[in-house]
């Protein structure tokens, strides 16, 4: 078997299981057990597979026809050009979080310590870190062990890259583990907000495998941006602004929120065009 052949029989195995994205997930997989990327698996299209990876890619799909996701089965996802480790109690970083990230990059005004909220496998702070190349302190908080632990391997893997400024990893819910007196140019977070009603219908390789702590909220899935509106003022620095995801059909109920503590509020759309973000101002 080649390495095309073995694409095709992923791919194929894949979408019988009406997995979605069977070509993007055999790409991922094949480059996984055959350490290459993914201009290596055209180059080297027509050279024979080993049958040991043969057989590792058999055992992952197998793995996957489970609904596992597949970032937790490689142990590995990409965000904003990063290899983050993930697995299980750790929420998946998804593609339109890079949204907030190229946003704060754009306003970040040149000086000031960032915090991130609801930090989870350390995505966001660590993107940030690597584009501002140390220019800052920034701080990261998450009330999960599953998670910190990710977080901090993520830390690790990082801090001979780019990182004479490590990330600083803190325990607590939201702003409790934060310096009382501590202020911030920029506040970041990717909090749950799914209401209990969407979680019930949430795919399975979502619902049965990520934790539920990192997705849902009380009060229709407001409760943790009401908290982080009502706080952040106090820990920014005048100027400053706080920039939260939400769900797609929050838009308007967020800003209303964000506009009772804020002098001014905004929507933020993702990569689809839907309400995805708040930006507020203190």
């Amino acid at each position: 078997m080649t390495v095309v052949d073995l694409l095709k029989f992923v791919s194929s195995k894949l979408k019988e299981a009406d997995i979605q994205s069977p070509e993007a997930e055999a790409k991922l997989i094949v480059s996984h057990v055959l350490k290459l990327g993914f201009t290596d698996l055209i180059i080297k299209a027509n050279e024979t597979v080993l049958t040991d990876n043969i057989e590792e890619a058999e055992r992952i799909v197998e793995e996957r026809l489970t609904h596992r996701p597949i970032q937790y089965i490689l142990g590995e996802t990409e965000f904003f050009g990063l290899d983050l480790k993930v697995g299980e109690g750790v929420l998946i970083p998804r593609p339109e979080t890079e949204v907030l990230v190229e946003k704060v990059l754009n306003l970040y005004p040149g000086k000031g310590n960032i915090l991130d909220l609801c930090t989870g496998s350390g995505a966001i702070p660590l993107a940030l870190q690597a584009e501002l190349q140390n220019s800052c302190e920034i701080y990261a908080v998450d009330i999960s062990d599953d998670a910190l632990f990710y977080a901090n391997e993520n830390q690790k893997q990082f801090a001979s890259k780019f990182q004479e400024r490590p990330v600083h990893i803190l325990k607590g819910d939201l702003f409790e583990p934060v310096d009382e007196d501590q202020k911030f140019a920029v506040i970041t977070s990717n909090p749950p907000y799914v209401t209990e009603d969407e979680y019930v219908v949430l795919p399975h390789n979502v619902k049965h495998f990520e934790p539920k702590l990192a997705l849902t909220a009380d009060n229709k899935g407001l409760a943790i941006i009401e908290r982080i509106a009502k706080e952040a003022p106090n820990y920014l620095l005048d100027g400053g602004f706080v920039i939260c995801e939400m769900g797609w059909q929050q838009g308007e109920e967020a800003k209303a929120i964000f506009d009772r503590y804020f002098s001014s509020a905004e929507i933020i759309k993702d990569y689809t065009g839907r309400d995805r973000f708040i930006l507020a101002y203190k």
